[in-house]
């Protein structure tokens, strides 16, 4: 691994692990809502969630690894659960993002911290 694909790949991760704590705090908001205010907050988390499917796209295309895959995979399921208002299925999904993320953190992590960069 480069050192450029360490930092970024690090970058991305960690990145997307601190938008994950904000979208849970926000699945946990919208399901206390109901009506119009439902759908509003629901509009919301998507498109937080759309922003970091990004972030793991850049992530992925600095870093290929197969963890971004599974990170992809599950943050569309992600997406889906919370469209159909499925609280519960959509935090599960959540975990597997974070889960997916967190380990490319530790590789790259790992790393910098090897070569002195971090």
């Amino acid at each position: 691994m480069k050192d450029r694909e360490a930092v970024v790949g690090f970058h991305y991760a960690e990145r997307s692990k601190a938008q994950f704590l904000l979208v849970h705090r926000l699945l946990e908001v919208m399901g206390k809502l109901s009506g119009e205010e439902a759908r509003g907050g629901r509009a919301v988390v998507l498109a937080c969630i759309d922003g970091i499917r990004g972030d793991l796209l850049a992530g992925r295309s600095q870093f290929p690894h197969i963890q971004w895959e599974r990170a992809l995979q599950w943050i569309q399921r992600l997406r889906d659960e919370t469209e159909r208002g499925d609280i519960q299925a959509a935090l599960q999904a959540l975990s597997r993002c974070v889960s997916s993320v967190t380990t490319i953190s530790h590789l790259t992590m790992e790393v910098l911290l090897a070569r002195g960069i971090l």
